[in-house]
């Protein structure tokens, strides 16, 4: 009897994660007015099983811890201010150049040819650009909304709307931005197609690490270490500055 329902229980727990999987593949990303906007499907399965959370985790293969990982994380730490002079009128900016905020008011900003000024593209540069070496940086989530947290090419047309592709000069991930209270959000890493990223939590701070000659980006939640996602064999080619990308209320701040 006992091994039965132990079997009915793992059948069980197995189409909980096959649904959790089609939930993360079924969402359909709209753009609406200035901004991208998400509808998300969600759908719960109950399973009488204690712990089938950590076993849907055990699952997907997450593995979140690494010894190595704090100790080169610190070592190779940059510290990262923005360039408001690059702000696009969609964005307020900290007078310490650390703290990112979107907003649907448009603001009264000056002529620059660096600024981003496409109302698809409500984005900022870091203020220090790479074009070699291995470099680290942190940027925590304050306020929930839709954001993209990456790298881009200095050349990039500023005055366009980005193309948010590798093969456009970007590489970075992306929160979806939902409307929806039931919605925690989704991540995808913008590739071509986007990859859908299935992670063990949402994570509050993002960790940025730049393998400028290795041609590698990679991504992490800073908090827990979980790796999210790495780029490779990126074609960076010139130099490489931090980017963020922020709409629907969504606040940033450097660490």
């Amino acid at each position: 009897m006992t091994h039965e329902l132990t079997s009915k229980r793992l059948v069980l727990l197995s189409d909980e994660v096959n649904v959790w999987k089609h939930t993360q593949n079924t969402a359909i990303t709209l753009r609406k007015g200035r901004h991208r906007s998400t509808r998300c499907w969600i759908l719960k399965v109950l399973v009488p099983m204690d712990g089938s959370v950590d076993m849907q985790r055990g699952l997907q293969g997450c593995s979140t811890q690494d010894s190595n990982l704090q100790e080169w994380m610190q070592e190779l730490k940059v510290a990262i201010t923005l360039d408001p002079d690059t702000a696009s009128q969609w964005l307020i900016i900290s007078e310490d150049h650390r703290h990112i905020q979107s907003t649907e008011t448009e603001q009264t900003v000056l002529h620059n040819p660096r600024r981003f000024t496409n109302e698809y593209s409500p984005c900022v540069l870091g203020s220090k650009g790479f074009t070699s070496g291995r470099h680290y940086w942190e940027v925590q989530e304050l306020q929930k909304g839709g954001w993209r947290v990456g790298v881009i090419r200095e050349s990039v047309n500023r005055k366009e709307e980005v193309q948010w592709l590798p093969e456009g000069g970007l590489w970075a991930i992306d929160r979806y931005y939902c409307k929806d209270v039931t919605c925690k959000g989704m991540y995808e890493a913008l590739t071509n197609p986007p990859t859908v990223l299935s992670l063990c939590e949402s994570p509050g701070t993002i960790g940025v690490y730049l393998d400028y000659e290795g041609g590698q980006l990679s991504l992490y939640n800073a908090d827990s270490k979980e790796h999210l996602y790495t780029f490779k064999q990126a074609s960076f080619s010139e130099e490489i500055l931090p980017f963020f990308c922020l709409w629907g209320g969504a606040e940033l701040m450097l660490v």
